[in-house]
């Protein structure tokens, strides 16, 4: 349901969803000069490129299949554009570790390339 105060507004473009695809769609229309309304179910933005904390463990939870690399200088432009570029917690480790019952089932590590060429070995 639209908001009171968009009701009776004119816009240009309507995104429908807030993930990172509607957010730079939104942010680039705008700065052509668009008028934009971005509609979104959720309470926050980001879609699937985002994480919370566990009510119950306390752990943080990261959902989607959403890697957020340094080689990925488009997304780290939007990032500058929106001001939450240093909003960013980085690992202090370039691999990922996935645990399944309390084992650790693989490990997915990256060579020092450019993208797509780091991720070689998890193809492997």
């Amino acid at each position: 349901m639209a908001q009171p105060e968009m009701a009776d507004q004119e816009f240009d473009v309507v995104i429908v969803g807030a993930g990172v695809a509607g957010i730079a769609a939104a942010v680039t229309l705008a700065q052509r000069g668009l008028k934009v309304a971005m509609l979104e179910s959720r309470s926050i933005l980001g879609g699937r490129a985002r994480s919370w904390v566990d009510g119950v463990t306390r752990d943080p939870i990261h959902i989607g299949p959403h890697v957020v690399v340094t080689e990925y200088p488009n997304f780290f432009r939007l990032l500058e554009q929106l001001g939450t570029r240093d909003k960013i917690v980085w690992q202090p480790w370039r691999h990922f570790l996935t645990w399944v019952k309390g084992r650790q089932d693989f490990d997915i590590k990256t060579l020092p390339l450019p993208a797509p060429a780091s991720w070689a070995p998890a193809s492997l």
